[in-house]
């Protein structure tokens, strides 16, 4: 996901603390959040920030730059801080780090001799991640390394009938998968524009394929709002797909030789959340 200084709801902010000509405290700003209408999670984050801040300044006030500068900087650092929940990963990803509970789950280990060794170290990897407590998930029979594993371990047997939803893939487009210069080609006066700020988070999306094999990202009247990248393509059928945020992007962000093709000085790109159910 794109740095959330970039998302359509943080801009929207920061442009409406630099067109205040009055120097603004926690009191001020919890009111422009209001006057804005921002809801969902973005308000609990930006209610969370104006928290801080009262923090660190009390009652002061600060006039736009200081004030933009502030929140740029917490949230480049909130970036950083680790985040409650469950973390979903391969074993690969999960290499340095540590978790105070580890489920594994199995399947797909490589049982060749050739590479039995290295999957038998990526399993320790995975293992070795847990803190207090490990959970290991096997299917009978087909586990090549829990057999080594101490017999004092608690086995617990379960019977159940395969899900079909286990077999859909959520996934949200890279920037790097969408064509993010693409509504920046288009002329300011372009229906594109408006077709996107029509949008918000959750607003439900079509997709077609054009005459060069690239998919088009449309909204529910059919109205072009987004393209995937070239080399993007699609592993699965589209069950669903919605709007997972809406970023900002600037014609200084181009690369100096694309420059000359953006026609805006500042557009919205669509990020796109799919639901994909495997090709039968």
């Amino acid at each position: 996901m794109p740095a959330l200084t970039r998302h359509r709801e943080f801009v929207c902010f920061v442009d409406a603390i630099l067109n205040q000509q009055a120097p603004a405290g926690a009191e001020e700003l919890l009111d422009l959040l209001n006057m804005m209408g921002i809801d969902g999670s973005w308000l609990g984050v930006f209610c969370e920030a104006i928290e801080q801040f009262k923090l660190e300044f009390g009652e002061a006030q600060l006039r736009g730059a200081s004030l933009v500068d502030w929140f740029y900087d917490y949230f480049r650092d909130m970036r950083q801080q680790p985040l409650d929940g469950l973390y979903l990963g391969t074993v690969h990803s999960a290499k340095g780090l540590e978790f105070l509970h580890v489920l594994m789950l199995d399947g797909g280990w490589l049982t060749e001799l050739p590479t039995l060794e290295d999957e038998r170290r990526l399993y320790y990897v995975g293992m070795t991640r847990a803190a207090q407590t490990l959970t290991l998930c096997e299917f009978e029979s087909h586990n090549p390394f829990s057999s080594i594993l101490s017999s004092s371990s608690v086995a617990i047997h379960w019977q159940g009938e395969y899900n079909p939803d286990l077999g859909k893939r959520y996934m949200t487009l890279a920037l790097s998968e969408i064509d993010i210069g693409y509504a920046g080609r288009q002329p300011e006066s372009a229906e594109i524009h408006r077709n996107i700020a029509r949008l918000s988070v959750g607003s439900p999306l079509r997709w077609k394929e054009d005459s060069n094999n690239r998919y088009l990202m449309l909204d529910t009247d059919g109205n072009i709002v987004g393209r995937a990248s070239a080399s993007f393509r699609l592993d699965g059928l589209i069950e669903s797909s919605t709007v997972a945020a809406v970023v900002v992007r600037y014609a200084e962000d181009s690369e100096e030789q694309y420059r000359d093709h953006n026609k805006c000085k500042r557009w919205e790109v669509v990020v796109p959340k799919v639901v994909l159910s495997p090709i039968k």
